[in-house]
């Protein structure tokens, strides 16, 4: 699905993702809560929650920075002895929520849900002079829910692998006189595969890192164009790999 939107108003993934953060603090704040900090044994424990933020790699920002290439947005600008390159991405944190509930040892299955929040890319266009720029750029976001089977070593190390449901949005953005120029949505069915380690074993809380990497697939994306003083920037529509590895540290907690 592929829908365009103007205006300055929160989008649909905007919500989601603030909706998600607030979710996320909030449950594991009840977690916390409603278990008492006392050290036991975690026999009996089949439920933990654990709540993560990291960083994504790969995705769809490659692809974009060719199609600016392509389009003749690779201008570096400089000021001085001071160069800023183009195209350009700059990329952002990213939150995840993974509830578990422990089977017959050593399986498990659990629920992920996260936000992604991909990069902004951005590309120049130098036209009359030094201060006379066109740039239009893009900001890649989505979320993702999934269902995941896993499975145990030793018991820190753990595999897991499971479809995922991803929604993708690419909007265009200028820092500029009009930030509307194009928004595209996608629902994509693809799959995660997930390794995590979490220590200590024998506590109610634990620290948790995980790797993933997030089988996605390719999107066509634009046009998108960004309104300036000097006319109508376009970047031409392309095709964009989301397929990206996430890689988080957080908290956790068994009950």
């Amino acid at each position: 699905m592929t829908c365009e939107t103007e205006g300055s108003q929160m989008t649909g993934c905007e919500k989601a993702k603030f909706n998600l953060s607030l979710f996320s603090y909030l449950l594991f704040g009840l977690c916390i809560f409603l278990q008492e900090t006392a050290v036991a044994a975690d026999h009996g424990r089949h439920w933990s929650i654990s709540v993560l933020h990291g960083g994504n790699f790969l995705g769809p920002g490659s692809d974009i920075e060719s199609a600016l290439i392509r389009d003749g947005y690779d201008d570096d600008v400089t000021i001085f002895t001071a160069t800023t390159r183009f195209p350009l991405s700059k990329h952002h944190g990213s939150e995840l929520v993974a509830i578990r509930r422990n089977l017959t040892e050593p399986y498990a299955i659990s629920l992920h849900v996260a936000n992604i929040d991909f990069a902004e890319t951005v590309g120049n266009k130098s036209l009359m002079s030094l201060f006379e720029t066109g740039r239009v750029g893009v900001s890649s976001y989505g979320y993702l829910i999934a269902p995941v089977a896993s499975t145990s070593i030793f018991g820190a190390l753990r595999f897991g692998v499971g479809p995922a449901l991803y929604f993708l949005e690419a909007t265009a953005f200028r820092s500029s006189v009009d930030p509307s120029g194009g928004q595209y949505d996608h629902t994509r069915l693809g799959a995660l595969f997930d390794v995590s380690l979490e220590t200590p074993l024998q506590r109610r809380f634990f620290i948790e890192s995980r790797l993933q990497f997030r089988f996605v697939g390719s999107v066509d994306n634009g046009p998108f164009t960004a309104q300036s003083i000097f006319g109508t920037e376009t970047l031409n529509a392309t095709s964009v790999n989301y397929d990206h590895f996430f890689f988080a540290i957080g908290l956790g907690g068994r009950f």
